[in-house]
């Protein structure tokens, strides 16, 4: 949108970049492109970033550090952080992907691609990962293999989470999300 005229109740308004709008040679601040968004988008992306980083290291450490006992008390605190940055994470990948699509042709381009992928990935992290996550509040519902699968289900959540949700931390803190 730089450099683009619109006319609004008689007023030329040029979009000069991200941050700035000039409208009958005044700048003005706007919201959408603030130092403020721009800021609260680095910080959700580091946030992302660094979640994706210990859940990926975690999944790692972990046979190294437990004990062998039934609980995970490590786990049990970096699922509540997995909690909140797995929505954000489908709403950013959903907004990805309509930004991309909406960009029309029938060309599919690597950024479609990426934003397909984050997409899907994102979609099957959340039921993975809250019907897993959820069961742990409540294992003795569950006994024999059903428990087990659980278990067993768990570090293919992380894989799937590190990827995501590093994914999308990057693509938020590359400004890709401004386009």
């Amino acid at each position: 949108m730089r450099g683009r005229l619109a006319a609004t109740t008689g007023r030329k308004i040029a979009l000069r970049d991200a941050h700035q709008v000039v409208v009958a040679g005044r700048t003005e601040a706007t919201w959408e492109g603030s130092d403020f968004m721009d800021m609260a988008k680095r910080l959700v992306a580091v946030a992302l970033v660094a979640i994706a980083f210990v859940v990926g290291l975690n999944l790692i450490l972990t046979p190294v550090y437990h004990d062998g006992g039934p609980t995970y008390p490590v786990w049990q605190v970096v699922n509540w952080f997995m909690a909140v940055a797995v929505p954000i994470a489908v709403v950013v990948s959903v907004l990805r992907k309509r930004t991309v699509s909406g960009s029309g042709g029938d060309t599919v381009t690597r950024e479609y691609l990426s934003a397909t992928a984050v997409l899907y990935g994102s979609i099957a992290l959340v039921i993975l990962f809250y019907w897993g996550w959820l069961w742990t509040f409540w294992p003795e519902n569950e006994t024999g293999l059903a428990a087990q699968s659980h278990i067993n289900h768990f570090p293919w959540v992380d894989v799937l989470f590190t990827w995501v949700v590093g994914n999308t931390g990057f693509y938020l803190w590359s400004g890709a999300a401004d386009k």
